[in-house]
């Protein structure tokens, strides 16, 4: 099979079309440099930074006022727990990773009009987790 030449989808700089390097139907363009930062953001023994974050966020199946809170390794959200309709649910990354955010943290404006988003202290986080249920999507 010949690589097919593209833009990058990420940065612009020139690419080839492959798979996107996680569990899920899709291709797209990507450097070396991009596809190699996507392929190494889901490996999780890649020594990196715990952060943790909350915001408003929206869910595709339902229409209520949605906070989330996050926790991402390096770049990439491994936990995720989201309040309403008076509900607390989480989910975590697996090998159907989309049940959590999907965009490294490089490409998510923190100060973004309708969803910015605050750090938040480890110990609220897993307080946050241990009462939530796990989320139906998962």
């Amino acid at each position: 099979m010949s690589e097919v030449p593209t833009e990058c989808d990420i940065c612009g700089k020139p690419g080839t079309l492959r798979h996107y390097p996680a569990p899920v139907p899709c291709s797209g363009g990507f450097c070396d440099d991009c596809y190699e930062f996507l392929q190494r953001g889901y490996d999780p023994t890649v020594a990196a930074e715990y952060r943790y974050l909350t915001g408003p966020t929206e869910r595709f199946d339902t229409y209520a006022e949605v906070v989330a809170f996050y926790e991402f390794h390096g770049e990439w959200c491994v936990r995720q727990i989201e309040q309403f309709e008076g509900r607390t649910v989480r989910s975590e990354r697996n090998g159907d990773w989309a049940s959590v955010c999907e965009s490294p943290l490089r490409d998510i404006d923190l100060n973004h009009a309708d969803f910015p988003l605050t750090e938040l202290a480890k110990e609220d986080f897993e307080r946050l987790w241990r009462i939530a249920e796990p989320d139906v999507r998962d």
